[in-house]
């Protein structure tokens, strides 16, 4: 064996223990890296509702503050949130927010339709047995 034998062997040695180390980096602030994120999973945008009270849920990653609307959220230690909204009559935008610590900002945009049903009573006609 000659000298550089030992040499070349601990040079990779190194080699591989820093790409390690950065790989393990890289991985752990990929997230950190990428900004917030916004995960709608109800209701899809562009849907028509028959009910003004909607329930929307969805997760959001690497935020530190969350709104509907300008209206302040709270979300579970996993991300997710489910927060209920009244619709008016017509075409209704709703708009979700999200922002990490350092400022980053992404925003999703809900157009949802609530057709109010016109519900016609018709009154209860009585009639009198003779």
């Amino acid at each position: 064996m000659s000298k550089s034998t030992p040499i070349f062997v601990k040079f990779s040695l190194v080699a591989v223990l820093i790409a390690a180390i950065l790989a393990y980096v890289f991985f752990n602030t990929r997230l950190f890296i990428t900004g917030p994120q916004i995960v709608i999973e109800s209701p899809v945008t562009g849907v028509s509702v028959d009910e003004n009270l909607i329930q929307i849920k969805g997760q959001v990653l690497n935020s530190s503050f969350i709104s509907i609307n300008d209206r302040a959220i709270s979300v579970n230690d996993e991300g997710d949130f489910s927060e209920q909204l009244l619709l008016l009559d017509g075409y209704n935008v709703i708009i979700i927010k999200a922002k990490d610590k350092f400022e980053r900002q992404v925003t999703k945009k809900l157009d949802l339709v609530y057709n109010r049903e016109e519900r016609i009573e018709v009154p209860e006609i009585k009639t009198e047995e003779l």
